[in-house]
């Protein structure tokens, strides 16, 4: 193989693909990226079996071929020449001649036929949609994903396919974080349901581009493909908990309030805590919100913002940043928060049905749970 590239359209596939690199490889070609390609098209490949990252670039091949790339070693070498020219050649052995301006290294590959293969395209049964609005939809959710292996379930983003639309949902037993998009390939009637690791999820996320999004499910994985990229993952086994009959309840008091002062009001009180679980009091009066924080170590802090409240007046403790999170995920310019006690889950959503959010409140000295979570 013989190869030249350019050194920024190298640059931006690589920096796709190296997070599929396996940091402690159990076999060492799962350390590399593949490389492989002939004509005006080089295609990379990075796996770590459970998660794996494909992404094309322009290149020009004087020679054809495959060969697995030390991975960690060949991105340092690419970050430090982009915008320079690289030019590489495969030696007997999978050696690798590589030059780019006055640098020359001369690098240890492995055989391109050591590598695992990466899951093939199917021909039909994709779900397509913009792939912006993926994006933005796994956005507003992944968040509240759990970090809690010892509750597997949990720690994915739900994928709900769902009479034309695709539900993304994703709760810690805290909080229940809801978006829903429009998607062509479901048919009316169909209802499926599959679970994504949290760390795919979040690469989606870096790879989408603005264009049609594929997703292809089964045999136990997720296939997404988006322009020259594509990647795979496998999915979490096990049922996601029923979660649909928190999104309806009735609430006692109904409050309308900026987003943007909101999450003001709410990042100024939040100045006095040093730890990561701090606690805010928001008092519902009758045409404002008044918010206290205290902290033992650092002190008090007390704000307050004009709202439109409709039906009981209350007080109710949040967790801050679980509060702040879910606002910063809604998409309107006016948040409405439907509260439905003091220690039953208060809903955040908008004008639309395109993101809700159900927090939990917390108890005296415990965090709220959304139960059966």
């Amino acid at each position: 193989m013989k190869v030249v590239f350019k050194g920024k359209e190298l640059f931006g596939a690589m920096g796709k693909v190296i997070r599929g690199v396996m940091n402690r490889a159990v076999l060492p070609v799962l350390s590399g990226i593949l490389l492989e390609g002939e004509g005006e098209k080089a295609r990379l490949t990075a796996t770590d079996l459970e998660m794996g990252i494909h992404a094309e670039c322009a290149a020009r091949f004087v020679e054809g071929g495959q060969v697995v790339l030390p991975g960690k070693i060949f991105w340092n070498i690419v970050r430090g020449t982009q915008g320079t020219e690289l030019e590489m050649t495969t030696l007997p052995g999978s050696v690798l001649e590589i030059k780019a301006g006055k640098s020359y290294y001369r690098l240890s590959g492995y055989p391109a036929a050591d590598f695992p293969v990466f899951p093939p395209y199917p021909e039909d049964g994709a779900v397509r949609m913009g792939g912006m609005a993926l994006r933005e939809a796994i956005s507003r959710t992944y968040f509240a994903v759990s970090r809690d292996e010892m509750r597997p379930t949990l720690t994915g983003l739900l994928f709900e396919l769902e009479n034309r639309f695709v539900n993304l949902v994703a709760t810690d037993g805290h909080r229940l974080s809801v978006a829903r998009l429009p998607a062509e390939g479901i048919e009316e009637g169909q209802f499926e349901r599959f679970l994504v690791p949290v760390r795919a999820a979040v690469e989606m996320i870096r790879m989408i581009q603005d264009q049609e999004a594929e997703l292809f499910f089964g045999h136990g994985r997720v296939l997404l493909r988006c322009g020259t990229s594509a990647l795979f993952s496998r999915l979490i086994e096990g049922e996601f908990p029923q979660y649909r009959e928190f999104l309806s309840q009735e609430s006692i008091t109904r409050i309308t309030v900026s987003r943007d002062s909101l999450i003001a009001v709410l990042e100024r009180v939040s100045v006095v805590f040093i730890e990561e679980f701090g606690v805010v009091r928001m008092k519902v009066l009758e045409k404002r919100l008044e918010f206290v924080v205290q902290s033992p170590e650092l002190g008090e802090a007390r704000d307050e913002l004009e709202a439109s409240v409709e039906g009981k007046r209350l007080e109710i403790a949040y967790n801050i940043r679980y509060f702040l999170e879910a606002i910063k995920a809604a998409p309107w310019e006016m948040i409405e928060l439907g509260i439905t006690g003091e220690i039953t889950p208060t809903r955040i959503g908008g004008s639309g049905d395109e993101y809700e959010c159900i927090l939990m409140p917390l108890r005296s000295e415990e965090d709220g749970e959304i139960k059966g979570s």
